[in-house]
């Protein structure tokens, strides 16, 4: 009997010195590059603990905590911007070092660049002083004109007259 209560007790010792599992978070990937017309990216969490997630302004995450392994879906705009746009996401969890994840999202296609004048040509009176010419564009412009006249305004953006 004095054997059996011996064992017990050894038993029960190691079961108490047992130590818990460290901690883990793990991201699927660092980076990732989306379309300019993409709203959405799924990434993968890998962990054995508690996390916390935050990002910078302008994504949304479902979820933004959890417990163990868990699909995260940022939720972001389309850029129609003609500049590429970075978002970046930090994993917290007690015990080991932060994950970022960043998320580069490239710039919308810039048009091609268009102008066009309603008139090519035109005549005008010989007591005439002015003239207005409307002209259409998705670009900057400059106009210059011969000796003798002026041009008001001389540049813009975008349609003008």
């Amino acid at each position: 009997m004095a054997a059996f209560a011996a064992a017990f007790v050894f038993a029960g010792c190691n079961k108490s010195e047992e130590e818990a599992p460290k901690p883990e978070l793990k991201l699927a990937e660092a980076t990732a590059e989306v379309a300019a017309d993409a709203t959405t990216y799924d990434l993968t969490v890998e962990a054995n603990c508690d996390w916390t997630a935050t990002a910078t302004e302008g994504v949304a995450l479902d979820p933004s905590a959890g417990k163990g392994n868990a699909e995260v879906t940022l939720t972001f705009a389309a850029n129609k911007a003609y500049e590429p746009v970075t978002y970046t996401v930090t994993f917290k969890a007690e015990g080991v070092e932060d994950q970022v994840f960043t998320l580069n999202q490239v710039a919308a296609d810039k048009p091609a660049p268009v102008l066009t004048l309603a008139k090519a040509s035109d005549e005008v009176a010989v007591d005439a002083t002015s003239y207005e010419l409307t002209l259409t564009a998705n670009c900057p412009w400059t106009a210059t004109a011969s000796e003798g006249a002026t041009v008001a305004p001389d540049s813009g953006e975008g349609d003008g007259k």
